[in-house]
């Protein structure tokens, strides 16, 4: 006899992006096709669900992922993906892929085991004291970056990286990328203003999170501006920019005004560089 998988659906609970008042109706050749398939409890579980969320059927609909699902019927990941495989093949419900996310535990094994078989000596021999390096040495050479001054030892550890997200943008590429560049206040902060843009439109979505990921680039901008802060762009933008120094000495030598009118034809361009600077206290010689 197969094994029940049991529910733990606290009973009277709410569940996202359904309407407890509406109803979906089951067309009769489908419920006989499902009976004859002998659809388990949790098959009937999260085809019931689905139903739900999208009673009509004429078009794709977002729906929460297999993890979420889990959560809202109380049912196991495995037993949700399992359940909706099965519908697709029985041509109940379909699916369709809009991204995807992955990670391979095969390579992630190796590097554990190269990791646990690697040896790294507390002093090698470029880190012995007083070490001459000769001229016929071709791998040490007499002076290189591990011997400036002030390192005392080629192993000795590197300064942590900054984790700000406006010096290194452009390693933000995706919305996990972006939220781990922010503290756990401003994680709140931009949740609560992306959900509240979301509550905005027209017809605001079933799953404001959701939302939320899927526009985070547009809402981070927004977000930043109402906070006064420059959007990662334009910290991009200016942070490598070929005249960025000599154009922080000319604001402190003419002022602003004098600077945007020392250029009439990029003054837009100026004033822009100038606030930029002003928000990021650049001006006055106190960058960190």
């Amino acid at each position: 006899m197969p094994r029940q998988t049991k529910l733990s659906l606290v009973p009277g609970a709410s569940m996202p992006g359904v309407e407890p008042s509406g109803f979906y109706q089951t067309p009769n050749h489908m419920a006989m096709k499902a009976i004859r398939a002998k659809l388990t409890s949790a098959d009937w579980c999260v085809w019931s669900y689905l139903q739900m969320i999208d009673p009509f059927g004429d078009r794709f609909v977002d729906i929460p992922n297999p993890r979420e699902i889990a959560e809202i019927v109380g049912l196991s990941e495995k037993s949700v993906k399992r359940s909706i495989h099965k519908l697709e093949e029985l041509g109940f419900y379909d699916t369709q892929i809009i991204t995807i996310k992955g990670k391979n535990l095969a390579g992630k094994a190796i590097r554990d085991d190269k990791k646990l078989d690697k040896v790294v000596p507390k002093r090698t021999k470029l880190s012995t004291k007083r070490q001459s390096c000769p001229k016929t040495d071709k791998v040490v050479h007499k002076k290189t970056k591990l011997s400036q001054n002030g390192q005392s030892c080629p192993n000795e550890s590197l300064k942590p990286l900054p984790d700000k997200a406006s010096e290194f943008p452009h390693t933000i590429h995706t919305y996990s990328d972006f939220i781990n560049t922010l503290s756990d206040s401003e994680r709140e902060d931009f949740l609560k203003f992306g959900e509240q843009k979301a509550l905005q439109l027209p017809h605001p979505p079933q799953l404001p999170r959701r939302w939320v990921e899927t526009n985070w680039e547009e809402l981070s901008s927004q977000w930043r501006k109402s906070k006064g802060q420059a959007s990662l762009a334009q910290n991009s933008k200016w942070e490598n920019h070929p005249q960025r120094e000599e154009w922080l000495e000319k604001i402190r030598q003419l002022g602003p005004v004098g600077f945007q009118a020392e250029d009439m034809t990029n003054q837009k361009l100026r004033r822009e560089f100038y606030l930029w600077a002003d928000a990021n206290k650049l001006i006055w010689g106190i960058e960190s």
